[in-house]
């Protein structure tokens, strides 16, 4: 049976976006996205948040076309692959988790649906 290793993230995107062109000639989108995870302290009764901070790239006409859908601040739902990859480094092998994003809802642009949907900025 084959395996699925897949993710979905919902946060908040940290800092402006930044598009940069490889040696190759391929564009590449960054951002850096965050989300406060909440749990209960061990033996007590209080909740804290842990802030979890991802990095993701997109490549080639994707990253082009989000270039100007997302910026600082905006709260988006990612979904995609994870690869690993395995090198050796310093004589210890090591495993990095690579996050492939393929799909990006802004939830700015479904909000905006729903309020016009109902009739107008105030309905929400």
């Amino acid at each position: 049976m084959r395996g699925l290793a897949t993710f979905t993230f919902m946060g908040r995107i940290a800092k402006d976006p930044s598009m940069t062109t490889l040696e190759n000639g391929t564009k590449r989108l960054q951002i850096v996205a965050a989300a406060n995870i909440p749990y209960k302290k061990k033996d007590s009764d209080e909740w804290q948040e842990e802030t979890v901070w991802i990095t993701f790239a997109w490549f080639g006409d994707f990253a082009s076309r989000m270039k100007d859908r997302v910026r600082k601040g905006l709260w988006v739902h990612i979904m995609g692959d994870i690869r690993s990859t395995t090198e050796e480094v310093n004589g210890q092998k090591i495993t990095r988790y690579n996050f492939r994003p393929d799909q990006v809802v802004p939830f700015e642009v479904v909000t905006k649906a729903m309020r016009e949907q109902a009739g107008g900025e105030g309905a929400f």
